[in-house]
């Protein structure tokens, strides 16, 4: 059994919310630099092109264990008339998903060195 995780070796970064649910769900609910960036950095590097889909499989179970409560959270119906009322409707989702879990609309995401989290 390898030895717990210093606090010290963690790493972290601050994210929107909306970047660490699109990775939880799936759905794009701000931009792709958002999510990307969670994906990058919980995996360690850049990730290609090819590798996103495949990206937010290994991120989701990451981000799940530091934001359990966003488990539940369903993205609502995103068929909208304009791309600007999609968006509005993403913000106030995100709004509210942050309400009703408690975490706030900028979180901090940690990973260990080795790409994991703790």
């Amino acid at each position: 059994m390898s030895e717990p995780t210093r606090e010290a070796d963690t790493e972290r970064m601050t994210a929107t919310l909306a970047g660490v649910l699109g990775n939880t769900t799936g759905v794009l609910l701000s931009n792709l630099d958002e999510m990307h960036a969670v994906q990058d950095f919980i995996v360690g590097r850049p990730l290609m092109t090819h590798e996103r889909i495949d990206g937010i499989y290994d991120v989701t179970p990451v981000l799940l264990a530091q934001f359990p409560r966003l488990a539940e959270a369903e993205p609502p119906s995103l068929k909208r008339n304009t791309l600007a009322e999609t968006m509005a409707a993403c913000t106030v989702w995100v709004e509210s998903v942050s309400r009703h879990s408690g975490y706030p609309m900028q979180v901090e995401v940690r990973r260990t060195p080795n790409g994991s989290s703790r």
